[in-house]
């Protein structure tokens, strides 16, 4: 059964309260903020009356000495903290959302501060708004346009970077091909199909150029290949692409603070990765063969300091899987081992 608000009622009607609620509902930013209109009703408590009336002179005083309050539109945004709050992975765009709201929450409560010096109640709401600073700046700093900064981590930035220059490679192997074999190609120059950088080349010269046919014209007479040079660095971009994905997620995780790692199995993480990676650490040493018996405990306590980071970010509720701990840790053995062969 649907549920019937009073100010649909005929007594509401006959005080004409439903004209007061339309266009009180017309004001209000968000569908929770219209529900709420929707649920109000004459009161028959003086008290109640009072509190409401004179929170309505608070509030005109404030409009009238410190201007219209920075309300914004808030949809979807329950939605987000309901999935955040289930450890769901919220994409970029819904953390930009939720950076957005933030900023809102922090103008809003400047502006009921502004308030205060007036001597009345209703600006002192804004204690109960709690705008998380240090999230709000971490997402600032972190995501631009619906996308996780480059400069979100160092490992990001190389990686991306690497991708541009990849793709530029890519480009001038492309039209390398198109200049050593002019004669070959019915334009000149590269095209995208299917994701892949590809040369046109009449159909009977398909055998003077190497590499894989991805598409052909609509009349048959010009096939799009992909020439072996350019397929080679394709193939890199696509781990390249694959890595910047899975790092990108990983930023998102820790930011949203939704842990996929409890933080119970912590200790068990931390003595199971120290004794693999110090295997590796050890074995690469022997091979080489250049490390004296006095830098291997130094080594050791670096590789237990990155352990106790690891377990001190699953600790704090940090997004670290298993596989991502292990290969940030992979990488600082290689690392200390790639400096064990300068000594």
């Amino acid at each position: 059964m649907e549920k019937q608000y009073f100010y649909e009622t005929a007594s509401a009607k006959m005080l004409e309260f439903d004209k007061i609620i339309n266009q009180l509902e017309t004001m209000a930013c968000t569908e929770k903020a219209k529900e709420k209109i929707k649920e109000l009703e004459p009161s028959l408590s003086e008290a109640e009356v009072k509190t409401w009336l004179k929170n309505t002179s608070e509030a005109r005083l404030m409009l009238e000495n410190c201007g219209t309050p920075p309300i914004t539109a808030l949809e979807g945004i329950s939605e987000l903290m309901e999935m955040a709050g289930k450890g769901i992975c919220l994409t970029a765009e819904q953390l930009e959302k939720i950076g957005t709201v933030l900023a809102a929450v922090k103008r809003l409560k400047d502006y009921l501060r502004r308030g205060k010096a007036y001597e009345i109640s209703l600006p002192y709401y804004e204690e109960n708004l709690d705008s998380l600073d240090d999230i709000r700046e971490e997402l600032y700093e972190k995501i631009r346009n619906g996308r996780v900064d480059d400069y979100a981590s160092g490992f990001l930035k190389s990686l991306r970077d690497g991708i541009d220059r990849t793709e530029t490679k890519m480009r001038e192997k492309a039209d390398g091909v198109l200049r050593s074999g002019r004669e070959c190609m019915s334009d000149s120059f590269s095209t995208v199909r299917n994701g892949h950088i590809c040369v046109p080349v009449k159909k009977e010269y398909k055998a003077r150029i190497k590499g894989s046919v991805i598409d052909k014209s609509a009349t048959g007479n010009t096939l799009f290949i992909e020439p072996e040079s350019v397929a080679r660095l394709y193939e890199e971009l696509q781990e390249m692409k694959i890595d910047e994905e899975d790092l990108s997620s990983t930023q998102k995780l820790m930011e949203t603070a939704a842990s996929d790692f409890p933080a119970a199995d912590a200790e068990s993480l931390k003595q199971a990765v120290s004794a693999e990676e110090r295997n590796l650490l050890i074995g690469c040493m022997e091979t080489e063969g250049e490390c004296s018996d006095a830098v291997v405990p130094d080594l050791m306590f670096k590789v237990e300091n990155v352990c106790e980071d690891v377990e001190i970010s699953l600790n704090h509720g940090a997004a670290v899987s298993e596989n991502t701990a292990r290969e940030i840790l992979h990488d600082c053995v290689l690392a200390f081992t790639n400096l064990l062969k300068q000594l």
